[in-house]
């Protein structure tokens, strides 16, 4: 709700704490009209997490980017099981009697299922990188962004429709 302030339950002010909180019950962070907030700032969101779940910045992000890659892992399979379907396409009979306008939206759409899989591998690559490096949270940030953009090329690779129909 505009205008409405958010109350943590805490007693205790953040530098307190010293992130090394204990479990403590009923720190959702809700507005006075007892809603949750949909959106919580940086800060919020690490006093939230400390409070609710009882984990530090650090824990939450070995949290969030095995999260990321659970999830990364089921999005890979499908775009792998896409591109080997486009990769067998290319070598049927009927693939010599495509026109060029098809041929070329082929290679486009093997390309990007390429692009694909190789953002969605990026994440587990780039820990070796960054590996004993303490850069835990940028490897997060950085693995987010990879993997959405995988999901999102992956998602323009599974648009394109091969039609009977004749195209202009």
């Amino acid at each position: 709700m505009p205008g409405s302030k958010i109350t943590y339950p805490t007693a205790e002010p953040r530098a307190a704490r010293l992130w090394l909180p204990g479990p403590v019950t009923g720190t959702a962070a809700r507005h006075q009209d007892g809603h949750r907030p949909t959106y919580l700032g940086c800060d919020d969101h690490d006093e939230w997490n400390a409070g609710a779940r009882g984990e530090t910045p650090l824990q939450r992000a070995d949290r969030a980017y095995g999260e990321i890659l659970q999830e990364v892992r089921v999005a890979q399979t499908g775009v792998q099981i896409l591109f080997a379907f486009l990769l067998a396409l290319a070598f049927t009979t009927r693939f010599a009697a495509v026109t060029g306008f098809r041929r070329d939206l082929y290679v486009l759409t093997l390309m990007l299922c390429a692009g694909s899989a190789a953002l969605l591998i990026a994440p587990a690559a780039y820990h070796r990188v960054v590996y004993r490096r303490r850069l835990k949270q940028h490897l997060v940030r950085v693995a987010n962004r990879l993997a959405l953009s995988g999901v999102i090329e992956g998602s323009c690779t599974s648009r394109w429709k091969w039609r009977r129909s004749p195209m202009p």
